[in-house]
């Protein structure tokens, strides 16, 4: 099961240069509802490699907090892959095998 994340600490996440996943999603959003079960699948999978929610509506904060780096749409996921890089993201929701290959890669 991916981890419920702050705006704090997905700060920290995003600039500490690990490779992580990020799923921003809304409580309204029922693409982000299918897509949270894939998530947790591939998080399950994967406990070697932190994968986080943020609730983009679940506070005043958390919206402002993802409107401060660019999110606009939901579900989006942001990552690095295991292999390090830049962080890449996605917008709309993706199966199983194509989001463990982006994670993967």
């Amino acid at each position: 099961m991916a981890l419920q994340a702050t705006p704090a600490e997905l700060a920290k996440v995003i600039l500490s240069g690990l490779p992580f996943a990020i799923k921003f999603y809304a409580s309204w959003c029922v693409p982000c509802k299918a897509y949270g079960i894939i998530y947790d699948a591939v998080a399950a999978e994967n406990p070697d490699y932190p994968m986080y929610e943020f609730q983009i509506d679940a506070s005043p904060d958390n919206t402002e907090y993802a409107k401060s780096i660019g999110i606009r749409g939901v579900p989006h996921t942001l990552y690095r892959k295991k292999s390090g890089g830049d962080p890449a993201a996605f917008v709309g929701a993706v199966t199983k095998e194509q989001l463990k290959g982006k994670i993967n890669a």
